[in-house]
Protein backbone atom coordinates (compact mmCIF):
# COMPACT_ATOMS: atom_id res chain seq x y z
CA UNK A 1 0.00 0.00 0.00
CA UNK A 2 1.40 3.57 -0.30
CA UNK A 3 0.49 6.77 1.73
CA UNK A 4 -1.89 7.92 -0.88
CA UNK A 5 -4.26 4.84 -0.86
CA UNK A 6 -4.66 5.35 3.16
CA UNK A 7 -5.07 8.56 3.32
CA UNK A 8 -1.70 10.34 4.24
CA UNK A 9 0.14 12.57 2.40
CA UNK A 10 3.18 11.30 0.06
CA UNK A 11 5.55 12.84 2.44
CA UNK A 12 9.41 13.29 0.96
CA UNK A 13 12.49 11.43 1.78
CA UNK A 14 10.98 7.94 1.41
CA UNK A 15 13.40 5.23 0.20
CA UNK A 16 10.40 2.97 -0.44
CA UNK A 17 6.69 3.23 -1.77
CA UNK A 18 5.49 1.50 1.04
CA UNK A 19 4.30 2.46 4.49
CA UNK A 20 6.67 3.19 7.72
CA UNK A 21 6.56 1.26 10.40
CA UNK A 22 4.90 3.90 12.71
CA UNK A 23 2.08 4.21 10.05
CA UNK A 24 0.86 0.77 9.89
CA UNK A 25 1.04 0.82 13.62
CA UNK A 26 -1.05 3.87 13.66
CA UNK A 27 -3.31 2.52 11.10
CA UNK A 28 -4.05 -0.71 13.34
CA UNK A 29 -3.93 0.68 16.51
CA UNK A 30 -1.11 -0.64 18.11
CA UNK A 31 1.94 1.10 19.20
CA UNK A 32 5.10 0.89 17.40
CA UNK A 33 7.08 -1.41 19.55
CA UNK A 34 4.34 -4.15 19.71
CA UNK A 35 3.91 -3.95 16.18
CA UNK A 36 7.78 -4.39 15.57
CA UNK A 37 7.52 -7.29 17.83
Amino acid sequence: MTPGEVGLPPGMNRRVKGLRRSEVATLAGVSVEYYIR
